[in-house]
């Protein structure tokens, strides 16, 4: 899953972990790059 946003390590000074509350972290990117 987290392929799909490609080579970004941060979001908003957040490591981007994969398998590690995924899921809410990539709602949250989602809600960033949709708001």
């Amino acid at each position: 899953m987290d392929r799909s946003f490609g080579d970004i390590p941060l979001v908003h000074g957040m490591p981007f972990i994969s398998g590690v509350g995924i899921e809410a972290l990539q709602n949250k990117i989602l809600t960033i790059l949709q708001g």
